[in-house]
């Protein structure tokens, strides 16, 4: 396929702090937050399995994906 194309646009963010609030206690966090923005036009996927007769051919032909992912770690 020539008028193939895909890409994508991913944004990692992290942050944290760590406080000692007495010899023997402390407070630890960590947030994160990722983004993605994913897609593809007539993308296609040639598989060859030496069990099959014939090649496989996965076909694309339009899709996007948009992925989020928050967290936030305290201990």
């Amino acid at each position: 396929m020539l008028d193939n194309h895909s890409g994508a646009n991913e944004l990692w963010l992290r942050s944290g702090f760590q406080w000692d609030i007495a010899i023997h206690h402390q407070l630890r966090s960590q947030v994160y937050a990722y983004g993605a923005k994913r897609h593809w036009f007539n993308n296609e996927v040639n598989a060859y399995d030496d069990s099959q007769p014939a090649t496989s051919l996965s076909r694309a032909a339009l899709g996007d994906h948009d992925q989020k992912l928050y967290g936030n770690v305290t201990t």
